[in-house]
């Protein structure tokens, strides 16, 4: 007996299987390995999706918080116009001129006498909206810096009697009322 070929052809010799079983059989072993392969691309398919889906979840995280950081930002701005609007101090008839630092510049606004001798005893603040400066109580002041420094523009820190220091040269001499800085 010739053991050379395959198993199929030594099978079909030997009378023990016909050519309708060994066609058949053929055809499942192509189908059993084509299933195989398929399993094995979908299985690269599927992690290829779970991969993307992780993406674009990552994605779509940092959208919602960019969006909730806007959002955020633009709450703390209407608050602080709010507080703006409902509390300000309106600077009266105009007949002094007040200056202030802002940063390293000096700015002025006009101001009434009354709302004058306000700033310089620290009762009232300045702030910025929208490009001009406000007048606030100084508690709201406080407010607006713990929510938004950048507003924050301008608080006198003591009034002018208190500003005399022990080691300075003209302590002993008193500030005119009428000098206005």
């Amino acid at each position: 007996m010739n053991l050379g070929g395959s198993l199929q052809d030594q099978l079909l010799k030997a009378g023990l299987v016909d050519t309708k079983q060994l066609k058949k059989a053929q055809h499942v072993k192509r189908k059993t390995q084509k299933k195989q392969s398929g399993v094995k691309q979908q299985g690269q398919v599927k992690q290829r999706y779970q991969s993307e889906q992780q993406l674009k979840a990552e994605r779509d995280r940092q959208l919602n918080q960019r969006r909730e950081e806007t959002a955020r930002a633009k709450a703390l701005n209407a608050e602080i116009k709010q507080l703006i609007v409902a509390n300000s101090v309106e600077p009266g008839e105009e007949q002094v001129t007040y200056n202030f630092l802002e940063g390293n510049k000096v700015k002025k606004i006009h101001v009434s006498n009354e709302t004058h001798r306000r700033l310089i005893e620290a009762k009232v603040a300045v702030v910025k909206q929208g490009g001009r400066y406000k007048l606030v109580p100084k508690d709201i002041a406080e407010k607006i810096l713990q929510r938004d420094p950048e507003r924050f523009v301008f608080v006198s820190e003591q009034s002018a009697e208190k500003q005399v220091k022990a080691d300075d040269d003209y302590a002993g001499y008193d500030i005119p009322d009428d000098m206005m800085w």
